[in-house]
């Protein structure tokens, strides 16, 4: 897929339809998903000093229940769980050092979505537990990803809670309310 923009990408099929991919029982079908979900998720760039962009698409927190039952931590199924590990290391990234209240917010919710499902648990038991070294250290690259999507989201709403457009009494904890 390199080459490509999310616009080329997406013109071959949408959002909607990888995600159909993704909840099919053809394991061929469901590893191709994975792959351009994996692509889209890390379309960010940071190789230049003026230039950031991010461009990544993949923060459907409907997904994450399927996601997690299809990343088992055994060696036959090393590189699909390697593919979704890779996704949500992408969605999570703080690569991109320049944040806007959307980005902030959608790695939030889906930080929190993560939570909810568990996905934690099983990471902090592939970071510990698998025999696979790329498996282990992806794990706690997304466990460490949580922890910054949360924190960067609280930091945001904090700023606004006590900036110039804060109102007494409100809390100000608006970002990524799901």
């Amino acid at each position: 897929y390199e080459g490509f923009t999310n616009t080329d990408l997406l013109a071959l099929c949408s959002m909607d339809q990888l995600n159909r991919m993704v909840r099919s029982t053809v394991d061929a079908e469901i590893d191709a998903a994975l792959e351009l979900l994996h692509s889209l998720a890390n379309d960010y760039d940071v190789s230049y000093e003026d230039h950031h962009a991010d461009n990544r698409k993949g923060y459907v927190t409907s997904m994450i229940p399927r996601l997690l039952r299809l990343a088992p931590d055994r060696p036959e199924q090393a590189d699909r769980t390697e593919n979704i590990l890779g996704i949500w290391t992408g969605l999570l990234s703080d690569e991109v050092e320049i944040y806007d209240e959307e980005t902030v917010d959608n790695q939030a919710r889906y930080a929190r979505a993560m939570l909810r499902h568990n996905v934690n648990g099983v990471l902090e038991r592939f970071a510990v537990d698998s025999s696979n070294r790329n498996i282990r250290s992806s794990s706690a690259k997304v466990l460490v990803g949580i922890g910054h999507a949360l924190n960067a989201s609280l930091t945001m709403a904090m700023k606004d809670a006590s900036g110039p457009h804060a109102s007494v009494g409100r809390m100000g904890l608006v970002y990524g309310r799901d």
